[in-house]
C-alpha cells in the first residue's frame, strides 16, 4: 500500500481514484473496498489489512475511519486528504 485517500464520499474521491489509476496504481475505491473491510471487523474484531498487500491506494470512506490502523500496518504510506465547501458538501 502506497496512498490512503481519507476524504469523505462526495469530496473528489472519485476523482482521486481516477487520476491514481491513470498514474499506474492499483486502487480500490469505496464501492469494493468499504463492504470489504466492514466484513473483516465484523466477523474477527480486527481489520485484515494484509489483504491490501497487493493494491497501492484505496480511496474514500472508510479509509477515513480506519486510517490509524492503515498507518500501522503501512509505515510509508502517504495520505491525501480530499476537501469540499461543508455547504456543499451537505
Amino acid at each position: 500500500m502506497k496512498i490512503l485517500g481519507v476524504g469523505f464520499s462526495r469530496t473528489g474521491t472519485s476523482s482521486l481514484a481516477e487520476a491514481l489509476e491513470i498514474l499506474g496504481y492499483k486502487t480500490i475505491h469505496f464501492d469494493r473496498a468499504f463492504p470489504d473491510i466492514l466484513d473483516a471487523a465484523g466477523k474477527t474484531g480486527t481489520l485484515d489489512l494484509q489483504r491490501y498487500d497487493n493494491i497501492d491506494a484505496l480511496t474514500d470512506a472508510p479509509t477515513c475511519v480506519f486510517y490509524p490502523e492503515f498507518l500501522e500496518r503501512y509505515p510509508e504510506l502517504k495520505i491525501i486528504l480530499t476537501i469540499r465547501d461543508e455547504e456543499d458538501w451537505l
